[in-house]
């Protein structure tokens, strides 16, 4: 079976195609496929001159596993630690939005906005049990120790823009809680992020009341291309995608302290939702969800051509509607009503483009002029190499089962 597939994921990105949402109409290209013996290709590796630097003025160290002297530190940015949730939406544009908008909208719908109003104010909430966590001083982990110049970098680049506080001499905070820091691997930049499930027992995530979080659905590339196949050839697509994520969301000051971290010596303070915290999605979701639907009251489009990822928010409409241009114009204006800052369009129709019949969803690439789907060359690289890394091992652990 993985070798079937394997040998479906090998052939050239133009050729990877289904017709019409399902398979190609010659049966000599799914032979193609099953007969296929290689080979796999090189192992994409990030190379780390092809990160883009956000801090030029930052000199590189020899050595990123200890501090940095005082002379680095006199032109590395700065950021106190406010006393209030910070955040550079506008919670009162978006409090005048849903009340203009409260008449078209469920009952549900209003209070949840409301509520992203109120987190927006005053911080999205950690959803911690009680008795409060103690104080405790993780290590870093080596792979941001191994990417030190571009998590620093990074690091540099949150302080500037408001997301981090700091640097600090000194824990800022009583019942400071030091994070461990890791690094992940992204296709053109490394991201810095706190590993809040350590230690383990005793992690913010551990202490996370599940009771208090809201699950969250999320839609699907599958789902997306029964909308495309339901607006027919030559439909209209558009994607949008919100710029910083979690960062837009603000955590509560009294929760502060948990979100802490060390590097070079210095600490750091967290001000906004933490990628992989059991509570950013849900909090940063909630945001997402009330655009969505209050753009829906100024516009035509049925509800179920728009889906929502997060921060993606892709939709289709038919040729001969003007559907997804008005809802592309209502979306970016209510966006820029509260300051969310949009992606900008791309010339490859990859992170976000607006009125096209081509582009790609949720990691798939669409045409509507063909009514076809395909993957990515670079997307169908990677899952061929964990398939066949997967093929060819003794054992498979179950995170990369889970991939």
């Amino acid at each position: 079976m993985i070798l079937n597939i394997l040998s479906f994921l090998s052939i050239t990105a133009g050729s990877v195609m289904r017709s019409d949402m399902g398979l190609p109409s010659l049966w000599s290209t799914v032979e193609g496929w099953l007969n296929f013996k290689g080979p796999i290709g090189p192992r994409p590796v990030l190379e780390p001159s092809t990160i883009k630097i956000k801090c030029p003025e930052l000199p590189t160290l020899s050595s990123y596993s200890n501090g940095a002297g005082p002379d680095f530190w006199k032109i590395f940015p700065y950021n106190d630690l406010p006393n209030v949730a910070s955040t550079r939406l506008c919670p009162k544009a978006l409090a005048k939005l849903l009340s203009s908008a409260s008449p078209l909208l469920t009952p549900v719908q209003y209070n949840r906005g409301l509520k992203v109003v109120n987190y927006l104010t005053n911080g999205a909430p950690s959803c911690q049990k009680s008795p409060p966590l103690p104080p405790v001083c993780n290590k870093n982990a080596r792979s941001a120790i191994v990417h030190g110049k571009a998590v620093t970098d990074m690091v540099g680049f949150f302080v500037k823009s408001g997301f981090v506080a700091g640097p600090f001499n000194s824990p800022p905070l009583k019942d400071f809680r030091v994070n461990s820091l890791i690094a992940v691997e992204q296709d053109t930049k490394v991201r810095p992020c706190l590993n809040v499930s350590l230690p383990k027992g005793c992690s913010f995530n551990d202490n996370v009341n599940e009771s208090l979080v809201e699950k969250v659905n999320m839609t699907s590339a599958r789902n997306f291309s029964y909308a495309v196949k339901e607006c027919g050839l030559g439909a209209v697509m558009s994607k949008f995608d919100m710029c910083d994520a979690y960062k837009v969301m603000p955590a509560k000051p009294d929760d502060y302290r948990l979100q802490g971290f060390s590097w070079l010596g210095k600490f750091f303070v967290e001000l906004a939702q933490i990628f992989r915290a059991e509570t950013a999605v849900c909090n940063f979701d909630a945001l997402g969800h009330t655009l969505h639907v209050l753009s829906l009251t100024q516009a035509n489009i049925p509800s179920h051509l728009v889906f929502r990822q997060l921060d993606d928010l892709p939709f289709v409409a038919p040729r001969w509607t003007n559907w997804c241009e008005e809802f592309s114009a209502v979306y970016s204006q209510n966006c820029s009503l509260v300051n969310v800052k949009l992606a900008d369009n791309c010339a490859n129709y990859d992170k976000a483009f607006v009125n096209s019949t081509q582009g790609k969803v949720l990691g798939i690439w669409f045409d509507t002029t063909t009514l076809t789907w395909s993957y990515p060359d670079e997307k169908r690289k990677k899952l061929m190499i964990l398939l066949y890394d997967l093929y060819t091992a003794d054992t498979a652990t179950r995170k990369n089962l889970s991939h």
